[in-house]
């Protein structure tokens, strides 16, 4: 039985480089993909952050310009009637 011992030595080779495998996966998961899942979830936090910032801001500056819209529009209103009443005044004094 000389091929039992070749066959039990690429067995046992087999069986090492398997857990030698698995601890140097466990070991760069360790390393690095929990790092940047740490990474990942920090800067989802700062995302949805800035992204509530940028939708209160976003929306007061909505509504301040439509207040402003408002005033300026009324002001326009008012100018175009003083404008026809002075046209009403000047016109006759002019012919």
């Amino acid at each position: 039985m000389p091929l039992r011992d070749v066959f039990e030595s690429s067995f046992d080779s087999d069986i090492d480089l398997v857990g030698r495998t698995k601890e140097t996966t466990d070991h760069l998961k360790a390393r690095v993909v929990e790092a940047l899942d740490a990474r990942r979830k920090e800067h989802d936090i700062q995302r949805g952050a800035l992204k509530l910032e940028w939708t209160k801001l976003t929306k007061s500056l909505k509504v301040e310009a439509e207040k402003q819209l408002a005033v300026c529009s009324a002001e326009l209103r008012r100018k175009r009637k003083e404008l026809e009443c002075a046209k009403v005044y000047v016109y006759p004094i002019l012919v």
